[in-house]
């Protein structure tokens, strides 16, 4: 609704500042959407082809929206370009600051309802969300304060405005776009998930101790986990199972890592 509106009034008003905030919402949604494609994507159980499921998909779908955003970026920032070169007559009336005024407030709200869920979820995509609704919120009082500035003294900052936030737009894209990457690549876990891991082996009956843990993501909700263990040699086989077992279960209950472990005796 943001992308429609601003998109609306910049192309009305001839505001390339707009229009590149406009543009800044749209990025916004589509990360959205493939939050929740990845969601999706995630809950698809595993097939004969797919034997670790498809979270991957998320991943994919990130790089080629990080990939989008930053061409939108680059475009926005050519035409920010144009504008400080060849300066065009921007119309500030009152329904340029009544748009941005709505915009910041609707912003401030995704801000602050993000944050809760944050909280409430221990979600860092929420609290990603929260930090880039406030960002937004910043970029477009920029574009009210420069708006003002041209109109009472007729000096014209709107591609200077267009190009800040067009920097804005790339980074956000170069952003995504190597995060997932990295996770393509094969990222290393978390200290605390080895941590974790570490502490539900070690404290197990009869292990002495561990080594070669492994731990591979396969996409949201699909980690797997490997490690060796050292045990006594003379205690039966049957009762090391039974707690080599006891130690898989509590990991995939505490932090959902499919752990499988190796004896060494």
């Amino acid at each position: 609704v943001l992308f429609i509106i601003k998109l609306s009034v910049g192309l009305i008003t001839n505001s390339i500042a707009i229009i590149s905030d406009s543009f800044n919402n749209l990025s916004d949604s589509l990360t959205s959407v493939v939050a929740i494609i990845g969601s999706a994507a995630s809950r698809k159980p595993a097939d004969e082809d797919h034997p670790q499921g498809h979270g991957r998909l998320e991943y994919i779908a990130s790089l080629i929206v990080g990939m989008i955003i930053i061409v939108m970026g680059i475009q926005l920032f050519s035409e920010s370009i144009n504008e400080i070169r060849n300066p065009s007559q921007t119309n500030t009336s009152w329904i340029f600051f009544v748009v941005l005024l709505i915009s910041n407030l609707v912003k401030v709200y995704m801000y602050k309802y993000n944050h809760y869920l944050s909280l409430k979820f221990n979600s860092t995509l929420n609290e990603g969300v929260a930090k880039d609704s406030l960002n937004d919120t910043i970029a477009t009082t920029g574009i009210m304060i420069s708006g003002l500035i041209s109109h009472f003294t007729g000096i014209k900052l709107d591609g200077i405005a267009g190009l800040i936030i067009a920097v804005l737009v790339f980074k956000t894209g170069l952003e995504f776009a190597m995060s997932t990457v990295s996770i393509l690549m094969g990222e290393k876990a978390s200290l605390e998930l080895r941590e974790e891991i570490i502490k539900e082996i070690t404290k197990g009956k009869y292990i002495k101790g561990y080594h070669d843990l492994y731990i591979h993501s396969y996409g949201r909700g699909r980690t797997i986990a490997h490690a060796h263990v050292e045990v006594p040699k003379d205690i039966s086989v049957f009762e090391m199972h039974e707690v080599i077992d006891k130690i898989e279960k509590n990991v995939v209950e505490k932090t959902g890592v499919e752990l499988v472990l190796h004896m060494d005796p």
